[in-house]
């Protein structure tokens, strides 16, 4: 998911539950491994107004090259992110 995508319809995918959404951590590594965020988008509203589109990151683990991007906890952020004014 990249920021373009921020505007983007909500489909059927986006308001399945799923469980509860988990932060990111590397399959292979497990947690506590070093992770570098290529992406993050936090709740947006949904340009047609149907309401918030969940919370998403996209991260690639420093220690094994292993990439993820999928739902975060609402509330969750990578380190060190902040809005800029």
């Amino acid at each position: 998911m990249t920021l373009a995508d921020a505007g983007r319809r909500p489909s059927d995918h986006d308001r399945m539950p799923e469980g509860q959404p988990k932060a990111p951590a590397c399959g292979r590594c497990g947690p506590g491994t070093s992770l570098s965020f290529l992406d993050y988008i936090p709740e947006v509203y949904a340009t047609d107004g149907s309401g918030l589109l969940p919370p998403s990151a996209s991260y690639t683990c420093v220690r094994c090259g292993e990439t993820g991007s999928h739902r975060v906890p609402t509330g969750w952020a990578p380190p060190g992110w902040h809005w800029y004014s």
